[in-house]
């Protein structure tokens, strides 16, 4: 039989092994080291005003995209294109880097040819890219 043991102790070996050693945060210092470094990551990503929205709507614009995807008979892709896919093929066209949570598909993209991708780049900018997808 195992000895009896206190609920005290129970609860500190608990505690203990709850999380693995290195990932406790050693307090609010911490805390607010890791806060600062998300808000740099996103004030990177972030578009910083207007008329840089306008810019990257205007190189938008002007740019013919091309994404060459595997497809079988009949022009149907293997699987779909993705929002990232999109801003691939944006960043390889010679475009502006985009997020790809600021690229809207109206429905997924499934079929060889020309769809039509809307681009929210600022709340107040937004533009509608044409994008060509072609078989492998």
């Amino acid at each position: 039989m195992r000895p009896a043991t206190s609920s005290r102790s129970r609860t500190a070996t608990a505690a203990t092994t709850w999380f693995p050693a290195g990932s406790r945060s050693t307090g609010p210092r911490a805390a607010r080291s890791r806060s600062r470094s998300i808000k740099r990551a996103r004030g990177a990503r972030e578009v910083q005003d207007l008329g840089h929205a306008k810019e990257i709507r205007a190189r938008l614009d002007g740019l013919d995209v091309k994404l060459i995807a595997r497809a079988g008979k009949g022009g149907r892709l293997f699987g779909s294109i993705t929002s990232a896919d999109v801003v691939d093929a944006v960043k390889s066209a010679g475009g502006p880097d985009l997020d790809r949570r600021k690229v809207e598909l109206a429905r997924t993209i499934k079929a060889t040819g020309k769809h039509d991708v809307h681009v929210r780049i600022h709340p107040e900018v937004e533009t509608t890219l044409t994008l060509e997808v072609v078989a492998e």
